[in-house]
């Protein structure tokens, strides 16, 4: 059997027999997790104060849970093990293998703490229960970005930006944008999801990640930069993102007869053909922009109160939340271009609001599709 550092050969003549330890991957309960992490990273700075050497592999191959041997009571403890993973590496660490500069100090202790802070962020993000990972397609943005290629530059330092910035957040995006006040900013058909991120939630849907871009999507703020290469009108917040949504919404709405049925780009409403057929074009950008602006893709349709939303049909129960949705929109950029830029602060205690309109008016619509009235 392999021999973990302080577990005894005789263990087996114990009259207290203890379950074998474990990996940490093996939890069965969040605190379990917390609990092995506590007593490996106690266990670590004995070794640090009287050593001075630093582990320098500690990783989910490397922390287990349960104790070393019949004699202590801990929780968890470290052990040695040929496999490394970047994944868990310290970004000063990385800055030698991955992005070949000089690590900017010395290799210590809070390398060491550095590796038991990605576990815990990683274990709280892949797993929804013991034994049940995410599939990396599902990771949330805040996993995603370093965890999916951790050996790549990009992963090193989106790591080291997440270091000395604000960590790691939950994924459900207005608490994710109210918690952190950073945004998603690749909304798209690759990354909106249906059914439930885990067997635990009772969500219907969900955000992950793509390294796919799509400018067809994404909102006239940032085209603006990356197609017609004009400055920001604003800098990025959670209207870029709700903004992407919207055009989802509309070409969700106008581009299929019915589920898996396309409709010829001939039927689709001109705007939204021009910008699915070109949308990396300076046209197909200033057109959207033109839209944004103007009228919308709804027209003259709506917005109807709930209760007038019953008798509608479906293309005009979504052609009025089109309308509704790009109000909202247009009055929250005007009440911006009126105030100028708003603080992350203001920001963040505005965006409450407009979350919960959003939302309200997809639920008038839900309702309204499912023949009920009760909202």
């Amino acid at each position: 059997m392999a021999h973990f550092p302080g577990y005894t050969y005789n263990s087996r003549y114990s009259t207290n027999p203890r379950p074998r330890p474990r990996r940490i991957e093996e939890f069965g309960c969040p605190e379990e997790i917390l609990m092995a992490i506590h007593d490996a990273i106690e266990s670590h700075r004995r070794q640090y104060v009287r050593t001075g050497q630093i582990h320098g592999n500690i990783n989910t191959e490397t922390i287990y849970i349960g104790s070393p041997s019949v004699f202590s009571c801990n929780m968890g403890f470290l052990t040695e093990s040929p496999v490394k993973q970047e994944l868990f590496q310290s970004v000063n660490m990385l800055s030698a293998t991955v992005l070949d500069r000089e690590p900017k100090f010395a290799l210590d202790y809070a390398d060491d703490l550095e590796s038991f802070y990605y576990i815990i962020a990683w274990m709280s993000m892949a797993y929804t229960d013991p034994a049940v990972k995410l599939h990396p397609v599902m990771y949330p943005s805040a996993l995603a970005s370093w965890a999916l290629c951790p050996d790549e530059p990009e992963s090193v330092l989106e790591k080291q930006s997440r270091l000395i910035g604000s960590g790691f957040a939950s994924e459900c995006h207005q608490n994710h944008f109210i918690e952190t006040g950073d945004i998603h900013g690749n909304v798209n058909l690759d990354t909106l999801y249906i059914g439930a991120p885990s067997p635990s939630s009772n969500k219907h849907g969900f955000l992950g990640t793509s390294p796919h871009f799509d400018p067809m999507f994404q909102s006239v703020n940032i085209v603006t930069k990356s197609i017609i290469d004009r400055p920001f009108n604003f800098k990025p917040d959670y209207l870029d993102d709700l903004e992407s949504f919207y055009y989802i919404i509309a070409w969700l709405s106008f581009a299929f007869e019915s589920p898996g049925v396309r409709r010829p780009t001939k039927d689709i409403p001109r705007i939204l053909a021009s910008l699915s057929v070109n949308p990396f074009s300076r046209d197909a950008a200033l057109k959207k922009e033109e839209m944004l602006w103007g009228d919308g893709f709804s027209g003259a349709c709506g917005p109807y109160s709930a209760f007038q939303l019953k008798d509608l049909s479906v293309g005009e129960i979504l052609g009025s939340l089109l309308k509704s949705l790009h109000e909202l929109l247009k009055a929250q950029y005007k009440a911006k271009m009126g105030t100028g830029q708003e603080t992350l602060r203001e920001s963040l205690k505005t965006s409450s609001k407009v979350y919960d309109a959003f939302r309200w008016e997809l639920l008038k619509s839900v309702s309204a599709l499912n023949g009920s009235q009760h909202l």
